[in-house]
């Protein structure tokens, strides 16, 4: 038996918006790792600034993903694919934070949108019984 299946999710509607004690752990976790982030000198500023802001953007995707839309896990793979790629691009190529971030909202948005136009979308606003 799982320790995990032991905390008991604050909503456990089966539709709509969810939240678990574990959910708010990671998000305070990550948060407190934002904000006492370890800044490295021998990498180029806007490197260590997107190393710190990675951190708070994951954070935000995975609660949408996993408490407010509810998407599924083939799209949060892409998504995590297409983050991955663009992060090498961010590296080698841009030199931009900022077009790494907007490249990957656009990604963000597809998975949210394939999800809600699903007929088995189950998050927010969902019409209830609709699994």
């Amino acid at each position: 038996m799982s320790y995990l299946s032991l905390i008991p999710l604050v909503s456990t509607n089966k539709t709509g918006f969810r939240l678990s004690l574990i959910d708010c752990i990671l998000i305070i976790a990550g948060l407190l790792l934002t904000l006492y982030y370890p800044h490295n000198k021998g990498i180029p500023p806007h490197i260590d600034f997107f190393f710190q802001a990675m951190i708070l953007y994951v954070i935000g995707n995975f609660f949408l993903f996993c408490n407010v839309f509810r998407v599924r896990r083939k799209y949060e793979l892409w998504w995590v694919a297409s983050a991955l790629i663009n992060t090498l691009l961010l590296l080698f190529y841009y030199n931009n934070v900022w077009v790494f971030f907007i490249a990957q909202s656009v990604f963000t948005a597809i998975a949210v949108i394939m999800e809600i136009k699903s007929a088995t979308y189950h998050g927010i606003f969902a019409k209830k019984g609709t699994i």
